[in-house]
Formats: structure tokens, C-alpha cells, sequence
């Protein structure tokens, strides 16, 4: 008969229940070809039941450490691993070109700043000019409407001279006609007074022209000096509005220049990379030469992540679990972890935010084509100063306790035709008892069957010859 081993339970292997087989109590029995044939002593079951994943070491919290800086290279770096606190320095980046860009900013913002001035100078000087060309425009328009009125009233006044003129000359002419009409007068007089009378009426009509014509250049004058007042107003307007666009555009100009300044000032600032947090410092890794940590002489990117802070008391575990086993881990479960990393220690957790949504993994994470798992997250309660992210980790989530039955060693279950049995030892060898698994690990199965603690059973295929019933089938 072939020995097989029994596979049909999926449960996988808990670290306590290592513990556990290798205090199983043990004996040797020696066979007659002189070989031995290990055994075990059945006991009630009391184990737990776990789940073995695989695990990668994370930091509860990583304070991020980015590169403000425009490209350039790393020229002094803080020992990876070391202590730090908010403030500290942990890298100096070659700040050569950051210092020639602000200091050729500070340059055109003060070439800009002098250019500003002078410009509102200039507007200031344009206002003025045109706030007392309106007062000359104003001044002008008052002194001709005093000659004007002066000019009116002087055409005025010589019409009202005239009319008197006209009206004595009148009396004139009427005395000499009543004089010449009773022969008392030779009609050349009344001929002579005629023509005077004519002259003054004539000089009279002149008189109102003149009025007339007074009047008209007036309002002339007086429209041709509104003009003017209102070109002037103009060029005032004009130069105010100029003055006022051009104190916005420098505000503009300057609201630009002092965020280049400022941004080119941050830069530089950004060459001398400090902590914001207290905690360990973790150096990022580049990715494009063989995974390996920043150093000195490597070139950075703007937005580059350089390190992190972390706090190694506080860690945890990023781990997938297979949607076969996603409904027997809980929230609040207790978990035990080891990292080879650091010598393989025991470290204890709890299972936190378990993903509701399963997801198939890339390559690059490891995962396997189809195959899609569940994240859950396992919070350390447990601190090791050595602990790093990335490490690899082995996990086993306590799911339940095992205490129902018999627990026998793995190694003393074997399986025909898919059925467990154990060898049990009694007194004429070793007889095949049918058995049932109730609960397992890699170590340890919880069993059910014809045996009772304090029986022996062997942990390895005994000879044909050893085994009950032999010596009647010999002979």
C-alpha cells in the first residue's frame, strides 16, 4: 500500500500550534529490522485554528517628505534610519540654479519697480497739465464773456446815444418844416436839417448793427471757449484714466512678479529639506535604478517623495485574503505575526478595515493572474525599532479554538481512497482506525473516531510486519 497524507481541509498552519506539536509528548518504537517508528499520545483537542497569509510590513502613519525644489541633485543626506524631530535638516539639494533665479527676479522686479514709478510720475505730470489747461480753458471762457458783455454794452450804448441824436435831429427837421411851410425859413434849412436827420437815422441803423453783430460774436466766442474747456476736460479724463490703468497694470505686473519671486524664493528655500514630524526616518527608494535608496549625486524631480517619518511603535500589516476565506476573517480578530526580517520575532496584532470589494493584483504586486483577494489591514500592538516597511511578513489569523475531539499529530493522520485513518498501537501491532476531521491547522488536527486520550498512535507507516493481524496473515 502507498502511504498518502491527508489534504482535504484548507486551514493552514498557526505558529502556537508549532509550538504546541513540538512539546507533543514522544516515543520511539524499534522495529525488528532494527529501525524506529515515531509516535504520539493522543489528548483532548485545544488549539487554535488559524489562517496563514503573506503580509507586507506598513507604517500606520508615514509623514511624506517631498522635493519642493525644482530638478536637481541630492549633495548632503541624514544617515536612513536615524531619529528625528520637526525641524531637522535631513538633506541639502545643489541649490545653484535656484540662487541664479532669484536672484535675477529680484533684479527685473526691481528694473519693473523703477519703471512703475517713473510711469506714474508721468501720468501724475499729464494730470496736472490737463487740470490747468481746463482752468486756462475756464479763465479764458470768463475773460471773453466780460469783453463780451463789455462790447454789448458799449453797442448798447451808443444805440441809446443814437436814438437821441435821431430823435433832436427829428425835432429839428419838424421845427424848420413848420418854419419853412409859414415863409418864415428859406427851404435850404429844412434841407439841411433833412440830411441831418437822415445821417443820424443812419447812424442809428449802424448803431443796432453793431449790436447785432456784438451779440453774435459773443455767443461765437463763448461756444468756441466751451470747446476748449470741454477738450481740456477730456484730457484730463484722459490722462486719469491712463494714470489709473497704468497703476493697475503695475499692480498686475507686480502681483506676478512677486509670485515668481516668492515661488523662486520657495525653491531655494526647498534645496535644505526639513521634517515636519518626529519619528524615524526612511529614505524613499528609487525605481529606476535597481530599487535601491536615495544618495548622494542622484538627481530628483520636482514632487519627488525622498523619505518618510514614521513612528516604528506604531506599524501594521497589509495582507490579501482569497475569497475563499474572506467570510471567516472578522474585524477584531487576533492575529500573530513574524518577520523574517527581524530574526523571525512574534509579534501580535488585530485584524482592521477589511476591503468589502475584492480586487484582481498586478504583476508588479505580486499578485496572480485571475485571482482576485480581499485586503485586510492587521494593527500591531507589538514595536520592534527594526521594523521597515516593505518587509515581508508572515501572517496567521487566530479564527477560532479548536475543542472538540482528539488531537493527533499531522504527521499521524493518512488517508485511503480520500478517507482518514490513524495507526493506532495495541498489544498484538499497530491497527488502522477510521477517523474524521473536525478541525486542523498544519500541526495539529482535531479528530473523531475509536480512540480516547492516552492512546498511542505513529507518526510514521509502520512495516507490514508491525502492523495487527500480520503474524495471522503470515502464517
Amino acid at each position: 500500500m502507498n502511504r498518502t497524507r491527508t489534504g482535504a481541509v484548507t486551514l493552514a498552519v498557526v505558529v502556537l500550534g508549532a509550538a504546541a506539536f513540538a512539546k507533543w509528548p514522544r516515543s520511539e518504537k524499534v522495529t525488528a529490522a532494527g529501525s524506529t517508528i515515531p509516535t504520539a499520545i493522543v489528548k483532548p483537542a485545544s488549539f487554535d485554528v488559524a489562517l496563514s497569509v503573506i503580509g507586507v510590513v506598513d507604517a500606520a502613519k508615514a509623514v511624506p517628505v517631498v522635493n519642493e525644489a525644482p530638478r536637481t541633485q541630492i549633495v548632503w543626506m541624514e544617515t536612513d534610519g536615524k531619529t528625528v524631530k520637526p525641524g531637522d535638516v535631513i538633506m541639502r539639494l545643489n541649490d545653484a540654479e535656484m540662487k541664479k533665479t532669484v536672484t535675477d527676479q529680484e533684479q527685473q522686479d526691481a528694473q519693473a519697480v523703477d519703471k512703475a514709478k517713473t510711469d506714474v510720475a508721468e501720468g501724475t505730470k499729464r494730470i496736472q497739465n490737463a487740470k490747468a489747461g481746463v482752468e486756462k480753458a475756464k479763465g479764458d471762457l470768463k475773460l471773453a464773456q466780460e469783453q463780451n458783455k463789455a462790447a454789448i454794452e458799449k453797442a448798447q450804448a451808443e444805440i441809446d446815444f443814437m436814438q437821441k441824436e435821431v430823435e433832436l435831429a427829428q425835432g429839428q427837421f419838424d421845427k424848420r418844416k413848420q418854419l419853412c411851410s409859414e415863409k418864415l425859413m428859406p427851404l435850404t434849412q429844412l434841407e439841411q436839417a433833412q440830411d441831418e436827420l437822415r445821417g443820424k437815422q443812419f447812424g442809428l441803423e449802424k448803431a443796432k448793427r453793431a449790436l447785432d453783430q456784438a451779440k453774435t460774436d459773443a455767443d461765437a466766442t463763448e461756444k468756441v471757449k466751451q470747446l476748449d474747456i470741454r477738450k481740456a476736460e477730456i484730457e484730463q479724463a484722459s490722462a486719469e484714466s491712463a494714470l489709473a490703468q497704468t497703476k493697475a497694470e503695475n499692480a498686475r505686473s507686480q502681483s506676478v512678479r512677486t509670485l515668481k519671486l516668492d515661488e523662486a524664493r520657495d525653491q531655494l528655500a526647498g534645496t535644505v529639506v526639513k521634517v515636519s514630524a518626529a519619528g524615524m526616518l526612511l529614505v524613499e527608494q528609487r525605481w529606476d535604478d535597481g530599487m535601491r535608496p536615495f544618495r548622494v549625486g542622484d538627481e530628483v524631480y520636482e514632487g519627488a517623495r525622498l523619505a518618510s517619518i514614521i513612528d516604528p511603535a506604531k506599524m501594521r500589516v497589509k495582507c490579501d485574503i482569497s475569497e475563499g476565506d474572506i467570510e471567516r476573517v472578522k474585524s477584531g480578530q487576533m492575529a500573530v505575526v513574524q518577520v523574517a526580517a527581524i530574526g523571525g520575532r512574534t509579534l501580535h496584532g488585530t485584524v482592521k478595515n477589511i476591503d468589502n470589494l475584492a480586487r484582481e493584483r498586478g504583476w508588479w504586486e505580486g499578485g496572480t493572474p485571475g485571482k482576485r483577494v480581499f485586503s485586510a489591514m492587521i494593527d500591531l500592538s507589538d514595536g520592534d525599532t527594526r521594523l521597515r516597511p516593505g518587509m515581508g511578513a508572515t501572517v496567521q489569523i487566530l479564527l477560532e479554538k479548536a475543542d472538540t475531539g482528539l488531537a493527533v499529530p499531522i504527521e499521524a493522520l493518512f488517508a485511503r481512497d480520500g478517507k482518514p485513518y490513524v495507526y493506532h498501537q495495541t498489544s498484538d501491532g499497530y491497527r488502522e482506525v477510521p477517523v474524521k476531521i473536525i478541525q486542523r491547522n498544519e500541526m495539529t488536527a482535531a479528530v473523531s473516531g475509536n480512540l480516547k486520550s492516552g492512546d498511542t498512535v505513529a507518526c510514521d507507516q509502520p512495516p507490514a510486519g508491525m502492523r495487527a493481524g500480520a503474524k495471522e496473515h503470515h502464517t
